[in-house]
């Protein structure tokens, strides 16, 4: 079940904080369809659903030894 938390809207910059990407990279999975894209709540002005992001993460690869080499 999701918590209020997990509604909240994000800024670009706790975005990267959570994935640890750069702003550029974000922006090319985007464009590629790669990562959610952000909501416009104004005419200068994008967030994104911090529950988007977490589902991304989710869905990322565990590394194991294997991937490494």
């Amino acid at each position: 079940m999701e918590t209020m938390e997990e509604h909240r809207l994000i800024k670009i910059d706790e975005v990267l904080s959570i994935c640890g990407v750069s702003k550029p990279h974000i922006y090319r999975m985007i464009s590629r369809g790669q990562f959610p894209a952000p909501v416009r709540v104004g005419p200068r002005a994008a967030r994104w659903r911090l529950s988007e992001v977490k589902k991304w993460i989710d869905g990322l690869p565990i590394a194991t030894e294997a991937n490494w080499n």
